[in-house]
């Protein structure tokens, strides 16, 4: 992108309301990373953004009032486009920012009466409700696939200052390398560590077990129960999770399992009946109560969601004689 003229003012503007294409990131990331200078400056245009917009409605701005608010703080000088990598267009935008800072910070102590000012990114928060998937692009690439009832949060500076998710629920990450910048997925009890890679990570908060299958390249995953029991996967593998007891056992991923609900299918690969229970509970929109004799019980088993109903699919691990259950209305016991 040698040569390629950027309006610093759009890319901003664009960057920290979440518009900005990939590609312009990715144009931005290099021009931060070239120098500390250029990462300073970034540093200081965030905090001027933050600072010119208000942390109502959950901080959800309307990106061109708060640069418009921005432009006035700065007596309504123009920042005219910048070349990249032409020092004295940068010094032009210092200076301006340092202006526009200054008035800034010395209004919010006039107006805050000496309190620090803590206003932060907002958090961009991608959601899924019961019997559904969604697909979504992250600002650097990476393609991710939320499963039902699952949450993804990040905020407004990945790709540049960090590439850190979290995750409540089932993602599939398709991530794009970038050994500059780790890519970290946070879920409850434990951090995946990555550069890039494929995996799958299903932790619902009322599951018993957590579980990591990775089906391209390598990950650390870090245990936040039991210190110093981090574990580096390799292709192939498979994660179970204890999350009472932060136990980590390896085995063996089955593929087709690990991605087939993105296909429609349900695939219990040697599961908990109490996990499974919970993952029928998302899929079928109903409530099922495991007794304890039998929630421990594991299960192999495929179903595609289109073809079978809740009936078939309790109709079938009945059939292996382990269990029993009752249907009354959207009620379900298994024993």
């Amino acid at each position: 992108m040698e040569g390629k003229e950027i309006n610093i003012e759009n890319v901003f503007a664009q960057y920290f309301s979440g518009e900005l294409s990939f590609e312009d990131s990715k144009i931005l990331q290099d021009w931060i990373t070239t120098s500390p200078e250029n990462k300073k400056q970034f540093l200081a245009m965030k905090d001027i953004w933050c600072s010119t917009t208000t942390d109502s409605d959950e901080q959800r701005f309307d990106k061109m009032k708060a640069y418009q608010r921005f432009l006035l703080h700065k007596e309504k000088k123009i920042i005219q486009p910048l070349q990249r990598k032409k020092n004295q267009w940068l010094r032009v935008w210092q200076a301006a920012a340092a202006v526009a800072l200054l008035f800034i910070v010395s209004y919010a102590v006039f107006k805050q009466g000496g309190e620090q000012n803590t206003v932060q990114f907002a958090d961009i928060r991608v959601e899924t409700p019961a019997n559904s998937r969604a697909k979504t692009s992250l600002p650097d690439g990476t393609i991710v696939w939320l499963n039902a009832n699952s949450t993804l949060i990040y905020s407004q500076a990945f790709g540049i200052e960090d590439r850190l998710v979290h995750l409540t629920g089932e993602g599939y990450f398709e991530v794009q390398r970038n050994e500059n910048l780790p890519f970290n997925v946070q879920t409850d009890g434990l951090q995946v560590n990555v550069l890039g890679t494929t995996f799958n990570v299903r932790n619902y908060i009322d599951d018993a077990e957590a579980v990591i299958s990775l089906l391209e390249g390598k990950i650390l995953v870090e245990n936040h129960i039991i210190q110093g029991k981090d574990i580096e996967m390799n292709p192939g593998g498979k994660l179970l999770f204890d999350k009472k007891s932060g136990e980590i056992y390896l085995t063996k991923a089955n593929e087709n399992a690990a991605v087939a609900w993105i296909n429609g299918y349900l695939f219990f690969d040697n599961e908990l009946l109490s996990d499974i229970a919970r993952e029928l509970e998302r899929a079928y929109n109903v409530k099922i109560t495991v007794q304890p004799n039998v929630a421990n019980l594991r299960f192999f088993a495929k179903f595609s969601l289109s073809t079978h109903n809740i009936n078939d699919i309790l109709s079938m691990l009945a059939s292996t004689g382990q269990i029993k259950y009752n249907i009354e209305g959207n009620d379900i016991i298994i024993k």
